[in-house]
């Protein structure tokens, strides 16, 4: 989370009313629900992606350990081949889990602990004025989610793309090299 804290200097709390306020809270609200249904797309695409990616696994170490077991059919480069798409798809595997388990965003609304301070309820400001020191406070506490919540989706878009993009170049690489095997079968 960056280290910077937005604030509404005291002048400018002076030219905001409540009405101005409260249009600022249902703006901030949709904001942050819409960081949260990033958030959301993000971890049902590393759920999708995962779900792809564990019968892949599984069959390439079928394959594999197939293969290893009937080895004198398969020479070593074959076994090299298949063992390192185990490899990669066992790398994205563990990226994708870390994408899902846990998330951190945060959440809309506040416990009341955090609102209700005694602080802010013994203090000799006028009811409008209390409220008016919720609303400043709560928008304030606004920004700060929805930059947190930006933060924390960029870094797990990226990783997905990263995942996405390794893929494709193994997936690529793989078969390259899948087809040099075969043309060498071919030839012997």
């Amino acid at each position: 989370m960056s280290n910077d804290v937005w604030n509404i200097n005291s002048e400018n709390k002076e030219h905001i009313d409540r009405d101005m306020a409260q249009f600022v809270l249902e703006q901030a609200d949709k904001s942050l629900k819409h960081t949260i249904d990033i958030a959301d797309k993000a971890t049902n695409r590393a759920f999708t992606l995962l779900l792809i990616y564990l019968p892949v696994t599984s069959t390439l170490v079928g394959i594999l350990i197939n293969e290893i077991k009937e080895s004198h059919k398969f020479r070593i480069l074959d076994i090299y081949f298949l063992g390192s798409l185990v490899v990669v798809c066992m790398v994205a595997l563990l990226a994708l889990i870390r994408l899902i388990f846990p998330r951190a965003s945060m959440v809309l609304g506040r416990e009341p602990k955090d609102i209700l301070t005694n602080d802010m309820l013994q203090n000799s400001l006028t009811a409008e004025n209390k409220l008016k020191a919720f609303h400043l406070n709560e928008i304030k506490n606004y920004q700060a989610r929805i930059t947190y919540n930006r933060e924390q989706n960029a870094k797990r878009i990226a990783l997905i793309s990263t995942i996405l993009k390794w893929t494709g170049i193994a997936a690529f690489i793989s078969i390259i090299t899948y087809l040099i095997i075969l043309s060498q079968w071919v030839v012997q």
